[in-house]
């Protein structure tokens, strides 16, 4: 058996290559969402209404530490990515699939722990040699199996699924890391209003940063070779500096420094940055791994914020979200609405469209 042939047999061969045309709507903007995620192709299932991403596929020459330290970062792309839960990485002589609900997990390159940390992520594999392995691979992970969703309910299976915890998946994660932040700031005497105001920044300025609105030239204003808000972060004083500058930018009360406000100190600070960089699961051996960040809000979807920002205060302050009337509306109701309300891809309509939406919030709709 080859590489090609495993694909087939697992009913994978219709998945549609990083750069094949696509004329799918829905399917090509997928595929520019991920085509620098290193992946080959994206098998997509299909129910009456919908067309969506189910499984990454990549094919390698070998699993040598090179290759495992690039599955590393593949997996921890499509984790931030959120929507696709298994990567397929295969060869001439063995298929291994991987969890991406899965927290990644962090490679250090110069301790060469690569099988050991690969193996926490990975859900099954097989060797082509083995009818056994290739039987059950069949059973649980072909494109039938993932198609009918067979994977959540045959008994086989049962191993499988443990393995698979949504309760890691990035937005849960990372709403549990800045509820533990918040916690630990709040236990040192920091008002929780503050502390909200802080990290809410931090994700604001992080996303803008990703996304290419800020850069080098912008924080070297508020402190010399500053590369990134995380330097940033190491200065109280250049922290203040950026937020005085960014209230003056936009309209709105984010930014906005009051004459009372307590300014938090280096250690708090870092606190914050060591969230964004590496989590926070409330235990006391949280490690940071250098040249290495598990959230990336470049792939971490727009939609997602407004989702993290309501369930973060849910969690930190239930009170003030019941007062705000703080409620997110679910990406696939927008989905919903806007397909049935908006002339696109209707016959003889006119696209000049104009939206009012004075009402916003986080503008899930208007995005």
């Amino acid at each position: 058996m080859t590489a090609s042939s495993i694909i087939e047999e697992l009913g994978f061969e219709r998945a549609i290559g990083i750069n094949s045309p696509c004329s799918i709507e829905g399917q090509s903007s997928v595929i520019e969402q991920v085509k620098d995620f290193g992946i080959d192709s994206v098998y997509f299932c299909s129910d009456d209404s919908n067309s969506y991403p189910a499984v990454f596929l990549k094919k390698v020459l070998t699993f040598d530490s090179n290759t495992l330290v690039e599955i590393a970062d593949i997996q921890r792309r499509i984790w931030n990515y959120k929507r696709v839960l298994f990567l397929y990485v295969y060869n001439e002589t063995e298929i291994r699939i991987y969890n991406c609900a899965e927290k990644p997990s962090p490679i250090e390159v110069e301790k060469s722990n690569f099988e050991t940390e690969l193996k926490k992520i990975e859900i099954q594999c097989a060797t082509y040699s083995d009818k056994k392995e290739l039987e059950n691979l069949k059973l649980i992970f072909s494109s039938v199996a993932i198609d009918t969703g067979i994977i959540w309910t045959l008994e086989e299976a049962n191993t499988v699924r443990n393995k698979i915890n949504l309760q890691k998946r990035v937005d849960r994660y990372l709403v549990d890391s800045l509820f533990n932040t918040a916690k630990e700031l709040q236990n040192q005497g920091l008002d929780i209003d503050l502390i909200h105001k802080i990290i809410m920044r931090s994700l604001f300025l992080l996303y803008l940063e990703d996304r290419g609105a800020t850069n080098e030239k912008f924080y070297s204003q508020f402190k010399d070779s500053a590369k990134s808000y995380f330097t940033i972060l190491e200065d109280v004083n250049a922290t203040y500096s950026l937020y005085k500058k960014l209230a003056e930018r936009f309209n709105g009360s984010l930014f906005t420094l009051t004459s009372n406000e307590v300014h938090l100190n280096n250690d708090q600070l870092i606190l914050i940055k060591n969230c964004f960089i590496s989590g926070n699961d409330g235990s006391k051996q949280q490690k940071l791994f250098k040249n290495w960040r598990l959230f990336d809000f470049k792939i971490i979807q727009i939609e997602l914020l407004s989702e993290i920002y309501e369930n973060f205060l849910a969690k930190i302050d239930p009170i003030k979200k019941h007062q705000t009337g703080t409620y997110y509306t679910p990406p696939s109701l927008v989905e919903l609405i806007l397909n049935d309300k908006l002339p696109i891809g209707k016959d003889d309509v006119n696209y000049n469209v104009k939206v009012l939406d004075p009402a916003c919030g986080s503008g899930i709709f208007l995005v």
